[in-house]
């Protein structure tokens, strides 16, 4: 996974980003928004042990982006 590649680069600063994950034997890019989900002032999926990082939330989004929702990833059976 990586985030920006060079053609993205531009992106950034609109607050979007990019995101690079391999499903289905290729390559496939996810651009996302910086909006994350809270409930009563904390995140309401994962989140890091430091709470300037946002790191973890960003690409638990794109990764239920790529997985068509959050509601598949609960099961743990993200095929």
């Amino acid at each position: 996974m990586g985030v920006y590649p060079p053609c993205f680069q531009f992106l950034k600063k609109y607050g979007i980003y990019v995101m690079r994950f391999y499903k289905n034997f290729g390559w496939r890019y996810v651009m996302i928004d910086d909006r994350l989900c809270f409930k009563d002032l904390d995140f309401v999926y994962g989140k890091c042990r430091k709470p300037t990082e946002l790191w973890v939330n960003l690409i638990e989004k794109a990764y239920a982006k790529i997985h068509n929702s959050y509601i598949s990833m609960t099961s743990g059976d993200i095929a």
